[in-house]
């Protein structure tokens, strides 16, 4: 058993789908991968990393895709990610909207609780959360873990100002998190 990552989808893996004009990635067809995300998870893998992707998709409680549409964009992830020898551990999603108020969802830990059961007795003090938002960060402080804040997805250096949470680190993007941060 490796040593748990947890890893945002949108803005991290792949292209934030609001640069797109879209607020959800609905199908295959719309799931673009980040210039050196495959490199960077690669990595990870290499470095007996076990990479688990945790990501809010309130889209399905809103009624903008389903369960069967979220599963399909997934498969398409995993099954590129395979075939170049990259094998992810686990995809945990929220797929319920913030007034829900579930366990699950982001800045919550709900997810990450249920992936932390395999990993008893393991220190958290150098445990990463990679994410592309305010929310993330706070996921990560609400876990008791660091923080890696990449700028390849909603958020711009211009922002950090107005976070009301400093992350611990900031990328560029998930390569330089896992070649400078991580694997240092």
């Amino acid at each position: 058993m490796g040593r748990p990552i947890f890893l945002d989808r949108d803005g991290v893996i792949n292209v934030e789908p609001s640069k797109f004009g879209r607020d959800y990635v609905t199908s295959p067809q719309e799931f673009q991968f980040i210039s050196d995300a495959i490199n960077g998870l690669k990595m990870l893998v290499e470095n007996n990393y076990d990479v688990y992707i945790i990501s809010n998709q309130a889209g399905v409680a809103k009624g903008i895709f389903t369960v069967q549409q979220l599963q399909d964009v997934t498969d398409y992830m995993l099954e590129i990610l395979n075939q170049k020898g990259i094998k992810i551990k686990g995809v945990f999603y929220c797929i319920h909207r913030s007034e829900d108020n579930c366990n699950c969802r982001k800045p919550k830990t709900g997810n990450l609780e249920i992936v932390w059961q395999k990993y008893s007795g393991l220190k958290k003090d150098k445990i990463f959360f990679v994410g592309d938002q305010e929310r993330d960060i706070h996921t990560a402080r609400n876990f008791s873990i660091l923080s890696i804040l990449v700028l390849s997805g909603k958020t711009s250096v211009s922002e950090l100002g107005r976070f009301s949470i400093i992350p611990e680190y900031v990328a560029y993007n998930l390569y330089d998190a896992v070649k400078n941060i991580i694997l240092k």
